[in-house]
């Protein structure tokens, strides 16, 4: 297995990868207030449409600037199937993946 770590900054909107991905840990820190992140099983944004999320495999949030939410999922990362997509608002996400 190859890990790859990059950080992402607010604003984020970006699919990293196609097909199957897992990731490893997660650690988000706001840089504003109501500070969050997604990880989705997804190619695009499926935040942005009418009706329920149904592929959100993690997401946190942070009510103040400087606040963390760190996830490390050790032996058993999370499994994706379609492709690795992040959302990222008002914060900066650090992601550890193959």
């Amino acid at each position: 297995i190859s890990l790859t770590t990059t950080t992402y900054v607010a604003g984020t909107s970006k699919l990293v990868k196609r097909g199957e991905a897992e990731i490893w840990s997660v650690n988000f820190i706001a840089t504003a207030s109501n500070g969050n992140f997604m990880v989705l099983d997804a190619l695009t944004d499926t935040t942005l449409s009418a009706g329920p999320v149904t592929d959100i495999k993690a997401e946190g949030q942070e009510a103040t600037s400087g606040n963390t939410y760190t996830r490390d999922y050790g032996n058993n990362p999370l499994q994706l199937s379609t492709g690795l997509y992040l959302v990222v608002n008002n914060g900066n996400l650090v992601i550890t993946y193959d």
